[in-house]
């Protein structure tokens, strides 16, 4: 039998499984989970918050770390388990069926739970700078809701990257600091960003809240600088008005990581992990689950930081 975290016409429960989940891959390889990320998007699916119709029953979770159960190697799994296609066969069962393709490998000296709990941020991250801002040499970087998550990513990609960075957040002491980083709180931020940046204004904003803030970061970008909205923590209505564009001449575009093509993912993944193997970036911090835990995970209070289920055959020796 196999432990799996299943959605059953709308409800989440761990069930035994008589079989490995997942078949009708082109390319089945069987792996067997080591740690699996609770991202945002499984926490709404598992509560029927995305507006797409679900199948009456799948095994829940869109990323994580994996053994091959026929030669022992350590990969990162991230494929198309999640919202876009229809969940089909997720991440979160003891054992499930992969497609070869999902798997990315991981790097010799990078452990389990920083793979685990880093590399989807930092993937997301790296789309928003590179694929959407076109972050060009010398540009000068603003992410507003910089302490966790994409926020705290988009930080650590830009500046491996050689670009200033200036973070915005409500409480400053929450970043730590770093070369070539400046920390702001979000009072009356567009003339701090003037002051800091010479008057010339950021030239391209990361936006992980939304909300109200999102005009502040219009405000604080120069003339035909680049914003990307990747998240609403502070609300989804921006109440933007035209002056909010006409003003400033932002360019303001949203981020659909489900809409990158499969390549593209794979690549951005790969980069993702090797900046977590070179300590470019420090995850959130981690809270450890047991699979078992995984409705409670799912349905229960989000705690600070990443949430991980641990497989059975997750081994805690080394990490």
């Amino acid at each position: 039998m196999i432990p799996a975290v299943v959605n059953e016409r709308g409800k989440v429960h761990l069930v035994d499984l008589p079989e490995v989940p997942g078949a009708g891959w082109p390319d089945p390889v069987e792996v067997e989970l080591l740690a699996a990320t609770v991202q945002p998007k499984d926490r709404q699916v598992a509560r029927g918050q995305v507006p797409v119709p679900l199948p009456e029953f799948f095994v829940a979770g869109t990323q994580a770390v994996v053994r091959r159960a026929d030669d022992g190697s350590r990969w990162y799994c991230r494929g198309p388990i999640g919202v876009r296609g229809g969940p089909q066969a997720g991440a979160y069962a003891a054992r499930f069926l992969a497609d070869a393709s999902w798997l990315v490998p991981l790097p010799e000296e990078l452990d389990v739970l920083r793979a685990a709990a880093g590399a989807a941020a930092l993937s997301d991250a790296l789309h928003a700078l590179r694929d959407l801002a076109r972050l060009a040499a010398g540009e000068t970087v603003l992410v507003l809701g910089s302490s966790t998550g994409v926020g705290a990513a988009a930080v650590s990609a830009a500046l491996a990257a050689g670009h200033p960075v200036i973070a915005a957040t409500r409480d400053p002491a929450m970043v730590p600091a770093r070369d070539g980083l400046t920390v702001l709180g979000y009072d009356d931020l567009p003339a701090q960003i003037r002051a800091v940046t010479g008057g010339a204004g950021a030239d391209v904003v990361v936006d992980t809240v939304g909300g109200a803030y999102t005009a502040r970061g219009l405000h604080s970008g120069r003339r035909g600088g680049r914003q990307v909205l990747l998240g609403y923590q502070a609300g989804t209505e921006l109440g933007l008005l035209a002056r909010d564009f006409l003003a400033t001449g932002m360019w303001l575009v949203g981020m659909n990581a489900d809409a990158v093509p499969w390549d593209r993912q794979r690549e951005l993944t790969e980069e993702a992990l090797r900046l977590l193997a070179a300590g470019a970036h420090v995850p959130d911090p981690i809270v450890t689950r047991p699979l078992a835990e995984g409705p409670d995970a799912l349905l229960g209070p989000a705690p600070r930081g990443r949430t991980l289920l641990l497989g059975p055959a997750y081994d805690h020796q080394g990490d």
